[in-house]
């Protein structure tokens, strides 16, 4: 068994960024860039989970399947970017529906919603699907390095 056994509200990071999803595709790659984060949890107004809006959503909608990829094709075109995301919507381009984790959730179960979503963050959700927080895969992977005992040298 792991020691403590945190739940999902003890290992999120709250206060992020929560996009709408009529919001601009533009105006949320901003919200990302400025928070430090690679994702973020899209809400309808009454802040319940309706998708995720991923860096990996926004590459595969600019044609690209890496941030070198990106890097290499604004050197020959500046203006794609632009072009690419004008008059898009966060709508468009999100992940739906987005798995989430129960705010109870134990790190078994955390740890299995990981290996079944692949990325690198899950919303958070209260028992009506509202956003809580995020939790970052590597919080995780930190919280069952220290849930696990580790042997002691001689």
């Amino acid at each position: 068994r792991l020691a403590g056994n945190p739940m999902a509200r003890a290992l999120m990071r709250a206060g992020g960024p929560a996009l709408m999803p009529e919001q601009p595709l533009s105006v949320a790659v901003d919200q990302l860039a400025a928070a430090g984060v690679k994702s973020a949890a899209v809400v309808d107004a009454q802040d319940r989970v309706i998708g995720l809006l991923s860096e990996t959503d926004v590459l595969r909608h600019l044609g690209v399947d890496a941030i070198l990829a990106l890097l290499a094709h604004l050197g020959r075109e500046p203006e794609a970017l632009k072009r690419c995301c004008s008059g898009v919507r966060v709508s468009n381009v999100m992940t739906s529906p987005a798995l989430t984790l129960p705010d109870d959730a134990t790190l078994p179960v955390m740890a299995r919603a990981f290996a079944r979503h692949g990325g690198r963050g899950m919303p958070v959700v209260d028992g009506m699907g509202r956003l809580l927080g995020m939790l970052a895969r590597k919080d995780l992977i930190h919280a069952f390095g220290a849930a696990v005992p580790h042997p002691q040298a001689d």
